[in-house]
């Protein structure tokens, strides 16, 4: 990987964990929160982690301490990473069973830094310098990759399941994109640990090691450590996004009301509010504010179509209306009647979206027909 990548990503992931600093050791939080404590040191094992996988300075660092030591360091802090972040979810969620699957998981991390422990100082710690750390050059080093990746993926199994079951539960925006990320996040890391269990399998099968997949573990693994970042962001950066793409949906509706909106202010004036096209600017400032807008415009003109329609005594109708704009006002009136009218503004909107688009599509295909006569 490239070494300022590599610098990128380990300062990244050390910005994060000084960042929260403040707020769980020198406030105290952690005396209380378990799981902000445990979150905290996830995010401080994972700077480790990206820390000990800067080639330039791992080299030093064996050449200073004892051989191939950063590949321990490496692998037991990505493996306190994950068990701290589960646990972290576990502690949030609270599942049933929580209390045995934490217990599970702290015996399969007890297991896993034992065994990377044996390993390293009975064969890992006696064998050259390990410079391609992607493929294992012997069967320690697949034992060695082999805990260490399996144990992860597993971390990162039981994240994604906690957090889609308490996807299902909650019902606000901002928090919903939050777990959302996290879920995403997870799975992320779940495959670039998958991929590096085929790179393990790579010793067997020389196929499983070419540089293709070494590759993309590299690309997935960049992926999950911006992820984790964004993951970890405060929530009011979460709120403005929330509010950005909410902005963006409703520019788009408007877009979408836009010809029934020119159709009816043709055929009927406004009632209840004369309307105004916003600019972008004002959409995203207030989107909901027009949106609410333009909807009750097109519903005070459907009320007023229907008078004029059901009425039967022709007088009652503008007196710019010719024999054209009739038919056209009673093509409306039939596209809006067709769109059942709900209690719920979201559904209204929808409906009358779609009725925008039928009528834009019926008079397209009208001119369309007319020209080619």
């Amino acid at each position: 990987m490239n070494h300022l990548i590599e610098l990128s990503l380990c300062a990244l992931a050390w910005s994060v964990a000084l960042f929260k600093f403040q707020n769980v050791w020198r406030r105290g939080v952690w005396r209380t929160d378990p799981i902000a404590l445990t979150l905290w040191l996830a995010m401080f094992f994972f700077a480790v982690t990206m820390t000990f996988l800067v080639e330039s300075l791992t080299e030093d660092f064996d050449k200073l301490t004892l051989n191939n030591l950063s590949r321990l360091i490496a692998y037991t802090s990505i493996s306190l990473t994950l068990f701290f972040t589960t646990a972290s979810t576990l502690f949030a969620y609270k599942p049933p069973q929580g209390v045995r699957l934490l217990r599970l998981i702290a015996l399969l991390l007890a297991a896993t830094l034992l065994s990377l422990s044996v390993t390293y100082f009975l064969y890992i710690s006696k064998n050259p310098e390990w410079q391609d750390h992607h493929v294992p050059r012997n069967l320690a080093d697949a034992f060695f990759m082999f805990g260490t990746f399996s144990f992860s993926l597993a971390m990162c199994w039981i994240m994604v399941r906690q957090n889609a079951r308490y996807l299902r539960q909650e019902n606000v925006v901002f928090m919903r994109v939050r777990v959302i990320t996290v879920i995403m996040t997870a799975l992320t890391a779940e495959v670039y640990f998958l991929v590096k269990l085929l790179l393990v399998a790579g010793y067997f099968w020389k196929p499983l090691s070419s540089d293709a997949i070494v590759a993309i573990s590299k690309i997935l693994l960049i992926s999950s450590a911006l992820m984790w970042a964004i993951a970890f962001v405060n929530n009011k950066v979460y709120l403005r996004f929330v509010g950005l793409l909410k902005g963006l949906s409703n520019w788009f509706a408007l877009r979408d009301l836009e010809y029934l909106l020119a159709q009816l202010n043709r055929l009927c004036p406004p009632v209840a509010l004369i309307e105004e096209k916003p600019s972008p600017q004002e959409i995203l400032h207030n989107s909901e504010y027009h949106l609410y807008r333009a909807t009750i415009r097109i519903l005070d003109g459907k009320t007023l179509l229907a008078d004029f329609l059901n009425d039967g005594d022709s007088r009652s109708r503008p007196e710019w209306w010719d024999s054209g704009l009739l038919s056209e006002a009673k093509h409306i009136h039939r596209i809006l009647r067709s769109e059942n009218t709900t209690s719920d503004f979201w559904e209204i909107v929808r409906g009358l979206r779609r009725a925008s688009k039928e009528l834009l599509q019926c008079d397209l295909s009208r001119n369309q027909g007319a020209t080619a006569q």
